[in-house]
């Protein structure tokens, strides 16, 4: 039995179903989710089908084109109202766009009294793509911590090492098939049976055999 599992996506409001899911799992394991509270995220139904004790906590991201601000805060206003603020967190990516919301987050998590609230960094991908045949293409993220508070830094040794994803924790697609890290999927997904095989799924969760790894690999 899992310590906890984490929805996240995309979207897993989209998920057909998403209620049950979490109700039926939240009665066995701790649920925790990342979502981004817009259309899909139906507060009525949620109200009315998914008991706070099904819920550990659920990370709402503020998209401002995706919705607007007045839209976003009286949503989790009325999330936390029914289920509570310590069930809830808020996160924000600091886009030069999005700046101007910081505090205004920030804020609003001091007023619900939020359980947590993530201000990430903003990634800048430059994707300087290669002029002539064999030339190198350039694609390393450049980081731009001032756009943050206490941002999250990269490690300074960026050399291959073994991760124990698969072994602690995995990740899961809508249809069972189990993933070291969401990394792992994505590229399972792009390259298909030519993904590097710590890319590939380790199994199915509804196959009577699935396991998790029993050791790290090499990433």
């Amino acid at each position: 039995m899992p310590d906890e599992v984490y929805l996240s996506g995309g979207e897993p409001t989209t998920l057909r179903g998403i209620t049950d899911i979490v109700s039926l799992i939240g009665s066995q394991v701790p649920i925790n989710m990342t979502s981004n509270l817009g259309k899909s995220f139906n507060l009525d139904v949620w109200k009315r089908e998914v008991s706070p004790e099904a819920i550990d906590c659920v990370t709402f991201s503020f998209h401002p084109t995706q919705q607007s601000w007045e839209d976003y805060s009286s949503k989790l206003k009325r999330f936390v109202r029914i289920y509570g603020g310590h069930k809830a967190g808020a996160e924000l990516v600091m886009h030069p766009n999005q700046i101007e919301h910081e505090q205004p987050i920030r804020d609003l998590a001091d007023e619900l009294d939020l359980r947590t609230i993530n201000i990430d960094i903003y990634h800048m991908q430059p994707a300087k793509f290669p002029a002539r045949p064999g030339d190198i293409a350039d694609r390393c993220p450049n980081e731009n911590p001032e756009l943050a508070k206490l941002a999250r830094h990269a490690p300074a040794d960026t050399s291959p090492h073994y991760c124990s994803a698969g072994v602690n924790r995995l990740n899961i697609d809508p249809i069972g098939n189990a993933y070291t890290c969401m990394s792992a999927i994505d590229r399972s997904r792009m390259f298909g049976k030519h993904s590097l095989p710590h890319y590939k799924p380790i199994g199915n969760v509804f196959d009577p055999w699935f396991r998790m790894q029993d050791e790290p690999v090499l990433c």
